[in-house]
């Protein structure tokens, strides 16, 4: 017998012949959530899906043979599921918060620069006491 899963209706078998447990934990009365679809394409012989689980990364790469029902509709399922529409206003606050956070980084490479040139000149200002000092070493090794 084979595993056959409709990913198109919930709790519906469409054109499904068999339907059997993917799981022992899994009854064949139920029907995976769409968050679960994905998982088990990959335990099912047949499959029966919408375009958008064919755009689906997660999903391409485990169906080997694709069989197009109202195949006309592929140009408009593909746009709409590749396409983003966004609000002028939602740009503009975006574009705001971008802008804040480039300040903050600013602000923050400025004070982390600042602090590294205080940190360095303590550094060389140690340097400049050894080397004064060096007669009173035994062994004196200047790296640089």
């Amino acid at each position: 017998m084979k595993k056959c899963l409709d990913a198109r209706f919930k709790g519906e078998l469409g054109r499904c012949a068999v339907h059997l447990p993917l799981r022992p934990d899994f009854p064949a009365t139920s029907f995976p959530t769409t968050y679960e679809v994905p998982r088990v394409f990959g335990k099912a012989n047949v499959v029966v899906y919408s375009y958008q689980y064919l755009l689906d990364p997660k999903v391409a790469g485990i169906i080997s043979v694709v069989v197009f029902d109202e195949a006309h509709n592929i140009d408009n399922v593909c746009i709409e599921a590749l396409s983003v529409s966004v609000r002028k206003q939602t740009l503009e606050g975006a574009t705001r918060n971008l802008n804040k956070m480039s300040q903050e980084i600013d602000r923050n490479f400025y004070s982390a620069h600042e602090s590294m040139k205080r940190e360095n000149k303590e550094m060389n200002s140690v340097l400049t006491k050894v080397i004064d000092n060096a007669d009173i070493l035994d062994h004196c090794y200047i790296l640089q």
